[in-house]
């Protein structure tokens, strides 16, 4: 399909063109305010990073991963994420899938462990057996899913009973109605939704020098304009859309029946 032609392109021109290794997250970052304070206290050669971990961590740390737990992430982009759950959690084994091949060489090239792996597939075909997971997560990615709903039934699929899928993205005001009941159709009880737009928000303001300095640094001059509104910049409509409520970005937690 078109929709997933274009991602793919897209996906695979940022891991061929941007090779600098410290570009691990690609997501808008969560910032925590006030008194809050993140469950995982990363090192200090990974706390410049530590705004797009935080959006998997905040719904990491209502049911974190054991020393017996499988998990995935769909959409691992460039691996930071499965990386850190890998060094920080020590889960049994974390695997990441996404549909860019030079995003899945790049993991391949970047992470050694031999508990963590990448493998390059369609989030909607997961080429992993029924009932294998523990914890599915899926951040920022879904929107671009030509199938919504396949992949959600995907995930059902492949995760044990009583297992977690946590997935966190944003979608246009009139559909928020319908991506969640989209994630309930198949059958999944909700245990956990929280409106983190304001957060988000907050990350993209506090990030915006270090994504600056990336970008005059690795994106081709004919290129910088449109990784700003990737980015979701101060100035670009992504942004201007957050801050209006035009757009909202959510969390969830859902969890297979025994």
């Amino acid at each position: 399909m078109l929709r997933t032609y274009f991602w793919k392109t897209m996906y695979n021109f940022f891991a061929r063109n941007i090779t600098n290794s410290k570009w691990r997250f690609m997501n808008f970052g969560f910032a925590y305010s006030g008194q809050e304070i993140p469950s995982v206290a990363l090192e200090s050669a990974d706390q410049y990073e530590r705004y797009g971990w935080q959006i998997y961590e905040h719904m990491l740390r209502l049911y974190p991963p054991g020393a017996e737990s499988h998990v995935l992430e769909v959409g691992s982009g460039r691996g930071g994420a499965c990386y850190f759950i890998s060094k920080y959690y020590h889960p049994a084994s974390v695997t990441g899938i996404d549909l860019s091949n030079k995003a899945i060489e790049f993991c391949q090239r970047t992470y050694q462990s031999e508990k963590l792996r990448y493998i390059t597939a369609s989030a909607e075909q997961l080429p992993l057996e029924a009932g294998s997971i523990d914890i599915v997560i899926n951040a920022e990615s879904s929107h671009a899913y030509p199938d919504f709903n396949k992949f959600v039934h995907e995930v059902l699929r492949v995760i044990k009973p009583g297992g977690y899928f946590m997935t966190t993205d944003n979608r246009t005001a009139e559909r928020v109605d319908e991506w969640k009941q989209s994630l309930l159709n198949p059958g999944f009880t909700l245990l956990h939704e929280q409106d983190i737009t304001a957060k988000v928000i907050q990350s993209l303001i506090e990030q915006q020098p270090l994504k600056e300095e990336l970008i005059q640094a690795n994106v081709p001059i004919y290129f910088k304009r449109y990784f700003r509104e990737f980015a979701g910049m101060q100035g670009s409509q992504m942004y201007n859309d957050f801050v209006s409520r035009k757009r909202y970005y959510k969390s969830f937690i859902l969890q297979k029946p025994l």
